[in-house]
């Protein structure tokens, strides 16, 4: 995993070595890329594809990266349901009082498993795109 989160200067190349994003091919680790427009204040879903290494389906529990991107100026909600954690939405708690929950707004990456259900929760129609990459 350290070589996907690499990203620094790399001297042998003279600029800067990110993690290296890859477009969706069967060779590579990359295995699924889906998106849409979510309506607003709607919870919605995606369950993350199961793989293995280099993009091969299967069905083991494999570690996948969900690599997120959000319309400009969204706020979208995110929660991870595992099998074993009750999450069923990622509706935000609106009682105005700071409580523990299980949805984070707009996160960027997130390491999950083949199986994970991922849930969505816009404040406001939004485009949304998620990347899962293969890191077993």
């Amino acid at each position: 995993m350290s070589a996907l989160l690499n990203y620094g200067v790399n001297t042998n190349l003279n600029g800067v070595n990110g993690f290296g994003r890859q477009a969706a091919n069967a060779n590579g680790n990359t295995i699924a890329i889906y998106n849409t427009q979510l309506g607003a204040t709607t919870d919605k879903t995606v369950t993350v594809p199961k793989a293995t290494a280099m993009g091969n389906y299967n069905n083991t529990n494999s570690k996948i990266l969900a690599i997120l991107n959000y319309q400009a100026a969204a706020t979208v909600f995110v929660a991870n349901q595992t099998p074993t954690n009750g999450v069923t939405t990622a509706a935000p708690d609106t009682s105005g009082t700071i409580t523990a929950g299980s949805s984070m707004i707009n996160p960027t990456a997130l390491l999950v498993n083949g199986g994970d259900i991922l849930h969505f929760y816009p404040a406001a129609e939004a485009f949304i795109s998620i990347e899962f990459y293969s890191i077993v």
